[in-house]
């Protein structure tokens, strides 16, 4: 992903979400991996575009710009067996 580019197509979100770690991916593609332990309390999904100041990962659009709005087109959560 190329920072601050306006993007005319919906794009694949994925977060596996293990007992050790945390792995974002885009398109497929794995972009980040938080490892540390993890909580075992209830949890849900939020929806949002916040990023810490100089960004969480390095190619996502620059977060001093916006606000731009998101579409979600649809949601799909399911356990790895």
């Amino acid at each position: 992903m190329d920072g601050g580019k306006s993007y005319k197509k919906f794009l694949t979100y994925g977060l596996q979400w293990t007992d050790k770690n945390y792995i974002w991916y885009v398109e497929g593609r794995q972009v980040h991996k938080l490892s540390r332990p993890i909580p075992s309390a209830p949890m849900f999904i939020e929806f949002g575009q916040g990023l810490p100041e100089g960004g969480l990962l390095k190619d996502f659009p620059n977060p001093k710009m916006g606000p731009e709005p998101m579409q979600v087109d649809w949601v799909k959560v399911f356990k790895i067996p």
